[in-house]
């Protein structure tokens, strides 16, 4: 769900399988037919025009770790991410916790002294809770001031600059300290919330 600065959350064009106009199986595919012939309409309404690759920007995002992902999807997300950013594309990367004992790759090919600064505070910055005495409460005042800190200097750098707020508060604060993208939850939260949600509308 995307969060506007000072919006509300956008409105999700899709189906709700629980609501209480569906009366069986089929009552649902024929809703979410419904919705995708709208959807199809819209599709086929673009037309695809030739672009600069400096246009294209690419997010990448944790998957989910195992023992494996370091030597199979990281790698390959890796040189595909090489291949773009040489090609002018801007890609971007979170889960900094994965990247942080190869800081030193990254900042020997930063652009310029000052973004190989801000990265080093990027990587810091999610061990500060920790360092300050705080740990688990990213919201202290101390680890507040040192996050705003690290998102002036992407600023000052030019580059976007993002963070994971699962709270909507954090969120909207975190977009008015400049923030280019704010992650508001995880595919773990709205699992926990969707069946917490439909278990207390059962619940006797």
């Amino acid at each position: 769900m995307k969060i506007a600065p000072g919006g509300n959350p956008a409105i999700l064009d899709g189906v709700c399988l629980q609501s209480d106009q569906h009366i069986g199986f089929m009552s649902m595919v024929d809703s979410i037919m419904a919705r995708a012939l709208v959807h199809l309409a819209r599709l086929d309404a673009r037309r695809r025009l030739p672009v600069p690759a400096s246009e294209l920007v690419v997010g990448v995002q944790c998957g989910g770790s195992d023992a494996l992902s370091g030597v199979t999807a990281n790698p390959a997300v890796g040189f595909a991410s090489d291949l773009l950013v040489r090609a002018a594309a801007t890609v971007l990367f979170s889960e900094t916790t994965e990247v942080r004992d190869a800081i030193d790759r990254l900042t020997a090919r930063a652009s310029s002294p000052l973004v190989a600064q801000a990265l080093l505070r990027e990587m810091a910055w999610s061990d500060l809770a920790a360092g300050y005495g705080h740990l688990g409460n990213s919201n202290h005042p101390e680890v507040q001031l040192a996050i705003a800190a690290v998102l002036a200097d992407a600023k000052a750098c030019g580059k976007p600059d993002g963070i994971l707020a699962p709270a909507e508060a954090a969120a909207r604060r975190y977009l008015e300290m400049g923030a280019t993208f704010v992650a508001v939850g995880s595919d773990l939260g709205l699992l926990r919330s969707g069946t917490q949600a439909l278990r207390d509308r059962y619940q006797v």
